[in-house]
């Protein structure tokens, strides 16, 4: 990439940012499995002969029959040193690198190479290179006053390593996990699905000389504790962040204005394939039907939806007509006989 940008002469015009997602998942469970969905399924009401696994040729590993996730303790060495793993507000689930590079910009001290050790939070991201491309965020669009912008940009802090950081504090939630950082110190909890939200939950991290979060403090300074807590609490009535989720696996509906994606819906032969969260407000939680119409005869798929880790597909094959349903990656599948010609 870099390589092409230099040939095209674009390399030093080029702000190239490289981060990632969240930490490493311990959704896998204990042991891992060879079904994904089902062990991803946390509800607390599971029927006692669920299983978590599939019967999977460990060879299949990697490969187009099997969707895996490796053992929690997998996504615990990603993260190392910090504690836990994505779903969770430590920091194992929500640091990550960040590299930013700007050839042009290091030349002209708009950027001083080197690491920082300032917090700073992804919402920072875009008003920082507004920022470095010298541009102002509109105050206004077609008449209408804008939101103000959660982030706030760290330019400052590229030019000058010894720069204080430019946002000091940050509230976090993630199905029911929550954090609240102030000038280093941070108040995080681990919540368990299934159990009622609780002041008791609350631990205190100074991350100035404990980033790895392992010395608790809130027995220390309760008083921190109550005004971190109250501050995450402003702060998440602020932002929507009620009525809190439990991480229990049921399927949030993103807006009420969303209804209407559960509409019936025609697609006409090569209709290129619907984006995931579309095509699951069709059948999640949900009766459904669909209707096939064929005419005259051929080969191949009429409707399918999912993928190795679970879904169904409707086909012809030798002129007869199939359904195939996998469950989970147990795949069951069904001859419907001789699929007469015409329509």
């Amino acid at each position: 990439l870099t390589d092409t940008l230099e040939a095209l002469g674009e390399l030093d015009n080029t702000i190239i940012v490289f981060t990632s997602d969240n930490g490493g998942t311990g959704e896998g469970g204990l042991e891992g499995t060879r079904s994904y969905f089902s062990r991803f399924v946390h509800h607390p009401a599971l029927p006692g002969d669920w299983t978590p696994d599939v019967d999977r040729d460990p060879g299949l590993i990697g490969g187009p029959r099997s969707l895996v996730h490796y053992p929690r303790g997998w996504g615990m060495a990603s993260n190392t040193p910090f504690r836990l793993y994505k779903g969770h507000t430590y920091a194992g689930g929500v640091r990550v690198p960040f590299v930013l590079s700007w050839p042009r910009g290091a030349r002209e001290g708009l950027l001083a190479p080197g690491v920082r050790t300032q917090y700073q939070y992804v919402t920072d991201i875009a008003p920082t290179l507004l920022g470095l491309a010298g541009l102002e965020r509109p105050a206004e669009r077609r008449g209408t006053t804008l939101q103000e912008p959660d982030g706030i940009s760290f330019t400052p802090v590229l030019a000058d390593p010894d720069h204080a950081s430019t946002h000091p504090e940050q509230y976090c939630e993630m199905t029911g996990n929550r954090s609240y950082y102030r000038d280093g110190h941070k108040l995080v909890t681990l919540h368990r699905p299934g159990t009622p939200y609780d002041d008791s939950e609350w631990a205190l991290y100074d991350i100035r000389t404990d980033p790895t979060e392992i010395h608790d403090l809130a027995a220390e300074r309760p008083d921190l504790v109550k005004e971190l807590s109250e501050a995450w609490e402003a702060a998440a009535r602020r932002n929507g962040v009620f009525p809190l989720p439990d991480g229990t696996g049921a399927l949030a509906r993103r807006n009420p204005a969303e209804q209407r994606l559960a509409r019936p819906l025609t697609l006409l032969p090569g209709t290129p394939e619907l984006e995931r969260y579309r095509s699951s407000r069709l059948v999640s939680l949900r009766s459904f039907e669909i209707t096939v119409v064929v005419d005259g005869t051929g080969e191949g798929v009429l409707v399918s939806h999912g993928d190795q880790g679970g879904g169904y597909s409707l086909y012809v094959e030798d002129g007869r007509l199939h359904l195939a349903y996998n469950e989970y990656g147990v795949l069951h599948e069904t001859d419907a006989g001789p699929l007469a010609p015409g329509a």
